[in-house]
């Protein structure tokens, strides 16, 4: 085993702290975070004993900021970013790179569904959904994948504890 991508996630739109639920805040926090902790911790050994391998975590750029709505999806993916930052300073010495990349919305079947919208309302939501990104449009999933697979190449060889935003400079503002 040499690569890793984590790439499970809730969103429940569970409001925030007051609103939320105790069933909300866990179950986000098992799928979000708790997820990528038993991956890490069934994976990386395998990883050291092959010589190294590298990890890619999929976090976001609500990891970073505050996302007024989903208190649970925000906290999940900040810990997300530090859980990484922490598997990477562990297992840099093993030749295991750990890092996370931050998409930031992306034009994907999942967010139509999200939306709840279909035909020129589905376009009106995802041109609302993309107004606070400077590049004014969703990511492409091949965007966020083209991230992934540099931070698992050898071309990323010495790059370690990065949390990439690939967010069309939605970080930025």
């Amino acid at each position: 085993m040499h690569h890793l991508v984590n790439c499970a996630g809730v969103a429940l739109g569970e409001g925030g702290v007051v609103e939320c639920s105790e069933s909300a805040w866990d179950k986000t926090m098992a799928i979000n975070v708790k997820s990528i902790f038993l991956t890490g911790k069934y994976t990386i050994p395998k990883m050291i004993e092959a010589g190294g391998g590298a990890v890619v975590n999929i976090a976001s750029v609500f990891g970073m900021v505050a996302n007024p709505d989903e208190c649970g999806y925000a906290a999940s993916k900040g810990a997300v970013i530090n859980l990484t930052r922490q598997m990477s300073i562990q297992h840099a010495k093993d030749s295991v790179r750990v890092n996370a990349v931050l998409p930031s919305d992306c034009d994907t079947p999942l967010i139509a569904g999200l939306l709840g919208v279909e035909g020129e309302e589905l376009e009106t939501a995802k041109r609302d959904l993309a107004e606070p990104i400077p590049m004014g449009r969703l990511a492409k999933p091949e965007e966020i994948a083209a991230g992934i697979a540099f931070l698992l190449s050898e071309d990323a060889g010495f790059i370690t504890g990065v949390s990439l935003p690939i967010d069309g400079g939605f970080l930025t503002r």
